[in-house]
């Protein structure tokens, strides 16, 4: 257990998440081609210039049989080919085919159908992959729109590795605070978990959390002070939390809309969005940014459903396109940060599923994303030295156990 003291007695009980054995696991190494269709031929043409072999194009098109009326594909049209590795061999196969026609009328470009590979090696009918702009030459790879987001990569880590979904919940919070968790993982990007062993009753500790994501480390120890608090710090002493969080929305959302002046999608005119807009399926929870009061949960305006909180230090936090208020939020209200407040919709001016999210101080508004936010505390100078003794405990631990697991990917 760690504590003001350091980490004595827990060297011979902890865990720590051993490391993915492949690119596979990983669902690294994967990359996707697009390719526009310059003459009218047949798909199998340009599917085996692209990847395919005679197999792998037979399964694919008896997938699709049903939901295509040709084997031909117009001008015009869009092939996305994600290529990943094959568990049979060393080499890249079709992942996922998806196609793409332009509308006769208009000229846009609309998704037809996508095959996808699943783990039985058999292609079954998937949904559009996640919407890109499509370049006017083939492309090679646009890797950043294959890999998932950093959230789901580290739920999907964890429940490979049997870690409970408390824990995870934890940790996701814990690096909310400074981390976008919806932006795309990259290859290389890993995460480092040391846990006490289970206890008689199947309890763990968690103690030590790291993320690398490109060239930035996050690392959070855990530590009790003499008052028997529990938190975790950086190296640096100062607590993962922030005063508030940014995008206080289960998963982060999609940033859809930023703060600033922008032509209102509905009535077409240029005006200050006073907030940024979460993108996300109706009913995602949302949640309390911060501590504090419930000024407002009502009908507001352009707002529909809206909770508005107050907080220390001048600031207010807004909530707005609600499909529900969660019970209990009225006026006089305390909410703790983290706390259900409602849950997404679109009430209101709004064109589909999303959190407005706004950030007041003093009565300006400011941008959610980058208004410069206080960190909750940090460890008081009595406890430097136990702190840094329990630091270069948990690093020597590390060390002499198995290496750190590396972010898994989703498909």
């Amino acid at each position: 257990m760690v504590s003001g003291d350091g980490l004595s007695g827990v060297a011979e009980n902890v865990s720590v998440v051993g490391k993915t054995r492949s690119a596979e696991e990983a669902g690294l190494g994967r990359s996707e081609r697009v390719v526009a269709v310059r003459d009218n031929g047949p798909l199998k043409d340009t599917l085996l210039k692209n990847g395919f072999d005679e197999t792998t194009y037979d399964m694919v098109a008896g997938t699709l049989r049903n939901v295509l009326n040709s084997t031909t594909v117009p001008v015009g049209a869009r092939l996305r080919i994600l290529m990943g590795p094959s568990r049979t061999s060393e080499t890249l196969i079709p992942h996922r085919l998806s196609i793409y026609f332009p509308d006769p009328r208009t000229g846009q470009i609309k998704h037809a159908a996508t095959a996808a590979l699943t783990d039985r090696g058999n292609y079954v009918l998937g949904l559009a992959p996640a919407e890109i702009e499509f370049p006017e030459e083939d492309t090679e790879q646009i890797n950043v729109n294959n890999l998932p987001s950093v959230y789901r990569s580290i739920w999907e880590t964890a429940r490979k590795h049997d870690i409970d979904d408390a824990t995870t919940s934890r940790i996701v919070a814990m690096f909310a605070y400074d981390i976008d968790l919806t932006k795309k993982i990259s290859a290389g990007d890993s995460i480092e978990i040391l846990e006490t062993q289970k206890d008689a009753d199947g309890h763990q500790e968690l103690l030590y959390v790291g993320l690398k994501l490109g060239t930035t480390t996050r690392e959070l120890f855990r530590f009790r002070t003499n008052d028997g608090t529990v938190d975790f710090y950086d190296p640096g002493g100062e607590t993962g939390k922030r005063f508030l969080t940014r995008r206080p929305v289960q998963g982060g959302g999609r940033l859809a809309s930023r703060f600033g002046y922008r032509v209102h999608p509905i009535f077409k005119s240029r005006r200050l969005h006073t907030g940024v807009d979460l993108a996300a399926k109706s009913g995602t929870p949302i949640y309390a940014s911060g501590d504090g009061v419930v000024e407002k949960a009502q009908w507001v305006s352009g707002y529909g459903k809206f909770v508005m909180l107050k907080h220390v230090n001048g600031f207010e936090t807004g909530y707005g396109h609600m499909s529900r208020i969660a019970d209990g939020m009225k006026p006089g209200a305390k909410v703790r940060q983290g706390q259900i407040i409602g849950y997404v919709g679109s009430t209101g001016n709004s064109t589909g599923p999303h959190l407005h999210f706004e950030i007041k101080v003093n009565g300006r508004f400011v941008d959610p994303l980058s208004v410069k936010l206080p960190r909750d505390k940090s460890l008081s100078a009595q406890y430097d030295a136990a702190f840094k003794q329990t630091i270069v405990q948990v690093r020597d631990l590390m060390q002499r156990e198995p290496a750190p697991v590396t972010v898994a990917a989703l498909n």
